[in-house]
């Protein structure tokens, strides 16, 4: 089958700590040749699409901000469409800028957005404050549900895990917009224009990228580098597993992608 779109992630699949993976810029320009349509979907919140353009131009890898999807490209339109207006943000100030819906708010919030802990002063009291406004009936939202990330190598927490203590303690569920919420991949797969059996989403993650991919109908690739472990292939009987970027593009060119 011949495939008309590609989505990508990010951290661990074309980059790893700002560097490109082997495969990344060749694989953007086979994309290119062959008028393949890439989007790049992302739980990064510490850098806006436009820096993380950049950042990819730096690596030889051309992509344009509005074709790197976020979950503050989904949060705006998630806010809007629920009608909420009044929220405490969890998160770096550079991300809130990016949202259209500013109006925050320190008392009852409709809504708790989860976004990042790591670049704000995070202690009980503010782990506290939070568990209140969500007992009293704020929404939970967060922009991950990843449980960590790697940062040069080291595993490190990400806000999912953070999420999952909190829908424990407030006994709700989580409204999650970055990966693996179908939600994020349906925007990727608008903006291609394609059907999503048309479609392949490539990822290092057999948690976040590969159920995101699958639940919104993609088909799932699981490549080999970032989060990777061997034993992740016990759960990926349904995708199919490459080494590397390389490899993938030779199985796009010989259309050797079924399972």
């Amino acid at each position: 089958m011949k495939y008309k779109g590609l989505i990508m992630d990010l951290e661990g699949t074309l980059l790893s700590s700002g560097k490109a993976l082997p495969g990344a810029v060749e694989l953007m320009q086979y994309s290119e040749i062959n008028k393949i349509p890439v989007r790049i979907i992302t739980n990064t919140v510490s850098k806006s699409p436009w820096d993380l353009s950049g950042l990819l131009a730096t690596q030889g890898i051309h992509i344009p901000s509005e074709h790197i999807i976020s979950p503050v490209t989904v949060l705006d339109e998630y806010l809007n469409c629920h009608n909420i207006r009044t929220f405490f943000f969890v998160g770096p100030d550079s991300f809130q800028s990016q949202m259209k819906t500013r109006t925050s708010s320190y008392e009852t919030p409709e809504a708790v957005i989860l976004c990042d802990f790591e670049y704000i002063e995070t202690d009980y009291k503010l782990l506290n404050r939070i568990y209140h406004y969500l007992i009293q009936g704020s929404v939970l939202i967060t922009t991950s549900y990843s449980e960590y990330y790697l940062s040069g190598g080291i595993k490190k927490l990400d806000t999912g895990s953070f999420t999952r203590m909190f829908e424990l303690v407030s006994r709700q569920k989580a409204v999650v917009l970055g990966k693996p919420s179908r939600t994020i991949y349906e925007t990727a797969v608008k903006q291609l224009g394609c059907l999503p059996s048309e479609i392949i989403s490539v990822g290092d993650d057999i948690l976040t990228d590969v159920p995101g991919a699958k639940e919104a109908g993609l088909k799932p690739v699981l490549v080999r580098t970032g989060k990777y472990r061997p034993e992740d292939e016990l759960g990926s009987d349904d995708c199919v597993v490459v080494n590397d970027l390389y490899e993938f593009i030779t199985r796009m060119e010989n259309a050797t992608l079924s399972i």
